[in-house]
């Protein structure tokens, strides 16, 4: 009987549902949810970056439109009605139909917006418009799909629709530093994800190949491991025991942070 020797390695992927799975806020909702409440909450006497442009009419208004809650809570309500990209505009009626009452019940002055907003990137708007509790933002192939668009035939501004959307491009990515740097990251393990890592090779999961069987392959240890992480954290390095054989390289998709 002639015995084979067997060498079987092991190779994760690690995504975003890894740290999610963790209580950590790395979706790109959570990202944008922060940079609007950053933007809002400097909107006094005004706030203005590369994509975009904000300020408050009066505290007046700002009041009567908060209602009492935190910018925060102001932000998080209209991406649950998935109305976030209603903040986008200047709603006309604001200006036209609602009367401020006075003390004796009297219309007063037309009512104004309480907050001006411009948004001065089309690629931001998009992200916004796609920012909502049902949905899932998709930076990635958004801008895909952006750019296709700027080089379509016919596009007499395409130099300038592409220049358009590198710059929030980077403006993005640049902010997406500063928050993924800001969010508290997981310090707790979970113990089935330390099995995954340690545990021995299931056959169950093995197909069938001659000359070796799922049989030959049982309580089998992997020789290396080799971690893949499309994330932008460290989180999966808190499980590597010690002397644990293990390889792990970070996705080019990664490479731009």
């Amino acid at each position: 009987m002639i015995e084979i020797a067997i060498s079987m390695n092991r190779l994760i992927l690690v995504g975003n549902g890894f740290d999610l799975a963790h209580g950590m806020k790395t979706s790109y909702n959570d990202f944008i949810l922060w940079y609007l409440t950053k933007c809002f909450e400097n909107s006094s006497p005004g706030y203005e970056d590369e994509l975009l442009r904000i300020y408050k009419n009066s505290y007046v208004n700002v009041n009567y439109e908060l209602d009492g809650k935190s910018i925060n809570e102001y932000i998080l309500e209209h991406y649950r009605n998935g109305s976030l990209s209603g903040l986008m505009e200047i709603k006309k009626e604001y200006f036209t139909d609602l009367l401020f009452t006075g003390d004796e019940g009297r219309p007063s002055a037309p009512w104004t917006s309480a907050f001006k907003v411009q948004c001065k990137s089309k690629f931001l708007c998009e992200l916004i418009d796609n920012c909502a509790i049902d949905k899932w933002v998709d930076i990635e192939n958004l801008f895909y799909r952006s750019l296709k668009r700027a080089l379509r035939e016919g596009n007499q501004r395409k130099a300038e629709d592409v220049k358009d959307l590198n710059k929030s491009l980077t403006f993005i990515i640049e902010q997406l530093t500063i928050y993924l740097k800001e969010i508290s990251h997981s310090k707790e393990n979970i113990d089935k994800y330390s099995i995954i890592l340690e545990d021995t090779v299931i056959p169950d999961e093995i197909v069938e190949r001659p000359p070796l069987t799922k049989d030959d392959l049982q309580y089998q240890l992997p020789s290396e491991t080799l971690i893949l992480n499309f994330n932008y954290t460290d989180t999966i390095e808190q499980y590597f025991p010690e002397n644990f054989n293990v390889k792990l390289t970070i996705s080019m998709e990664n490479s731009m942070m």
